[in-house]
């Protein structure tokens, strides 16, 4: 069972890991939703607005509209997931990437597609770890060249693999950096709001960010919720509150 401890005005969650400064995860969480749909809605009206284009290799156009439904399906199925669950946006990443790779496979000439690449990846630069976007670069690179080396015919594939593969990678890596700096200021900037400056204790605002995820935590799991109060010294009386340590425990109630 969740509880907090409160120490003076110091606040700590017990057995949660999460930082008190953090951002509210369901704004974040929001965030990559609605980024991830804006995301194959965007691919799948650019693939389809293309077919009426001139073409003198009208040949892959029904490969083109396949992938424009899958793009259209995976819109449809990041906005209908359940909220909370973590590994939706490693599917964005990894069905962008290799939906974008069959693009690569089946179009002729390639002509812009490897631009498509940057969608997935700069998605995965802000919303993923650093190892996750390690594992995504290197899905990008193998997909990449199975898709050049075994099934295109374009006879500058090795230049393209090259030039796609560091243009992608350097891309990435600076929106990954760029992020990173931006996540630490901002973790500065909420430590900053949710500290008293005289004392370095939490205040009243990072009580209300801790309470607040640990009831939408409460909610997921079924379990129940106890807000104690922890007091320095002995216990002031012996009454049904008290317990040896000085810490009175009461069920706290999570508005919704």
């Amino acid at each position: 069972m969740a509880s907090f401890r409160l120490k003076g005005s110091a606040l700590s969650a017990v057995g949660d890991p999460a930082d008190h400064s953090a951002v509210d995860p369901r704004a974040a969480e929001n965030l990559m939703r609605r980024v991830a749909v804006a995301m194959f809605l965007l691919g799948s009206a650019t693939l389809l607005a293309t077919l009426p284009m001139p073409d003198p290799n009208t040949s892959d156009h029904p490969a083109i509209r396949v992938i424009a439904a899958l793009l259209g399906l995976g819109a449809v199925f990041v906005w209908t997931a359940l909220p909370g669950r973590r590994w939706v946006a490693r599917i964005t990443v990894v069905y962008g990437i290799l939906l974008v790779s069959a693009l690569m496979a089946v179009t002729r000439p390639i002509e812009a597609t490897p631009f498509f690449y940057l969608w997935p990846m700069v998605f995965s630069a802000y919303f993923c770890s650093p190892r996750e976007v390690a594992a995504d670069l290197a899905l990008m690179w193998t997909t990449l060249g199975l898709a050049l080396f075994v099934w295109s015919k374009d006879p500058m594939k090795t230049v393209l693999f090259m030039g796609v593969g560091v243009s992608v990678t350097l891309t990435t890596l600076v929106v990954k950096l760029l992020a990173e700096h931006v996540a630490a200021v901002i973790r500065q900037l909420v430590a900053a709001a949710e500290t008293d400056y005289l004392t370095g204790l939490l205040n009243r605002r990072a009580f209300d960010v801790a309470f607040r995820h640990q009831c939408d935590r409460a909610r997921r799991s079924g379990l129940p919720l106890a807000l104690g109060k922890h007091r320095r010294g002995p216990p002031l009386s012996d009454g049904p509150r008290s317990h040896g340590r000085g810490t009175e425990r009461a069920p706290a109630r999570c508005r919704p």
